[in-house]
């Protein structure tokens, strides 16, 4: 994913012949091996659950931890390649 059009990385991206594409108004995720949108997860538990986690990066305030241990501690190492 490349965020803005004024970076080193889109233009290394842009540089290896990939298309682009715009990432869409209405986001998709992949649940449960389901792609939906996020109006067909409004009421779906552990998608509010992982987007509350998600929200609440920014606002972390404990020890040092790496990704993949804050998303161990807090539970979602479900399917996870590193379980």
């Amino acid at each position: 994913m490349v965020y803005g059009n004024n970076n080193i990385w889109y233009t290394t991206v842009e540089n290896s012949g990939a298309t682009l594409i715009d990432y869409p108004d209405n986001p998709v995720y992949t649940l449960d091996g389901v792609v939906k949108a996020e109006s067909e997860l409004t009421s779906d538990v552990d998608f509010l659950s992982a987007m509350n986690f998600i929200n609440d990066i920014p606002n972390y305030n404990g020890p040092d931890l790496t990704m993949v241990n804050a998303v161990f501690s807090a539970g979602y190492n479900h399917g996870s390649p590193y379980s």
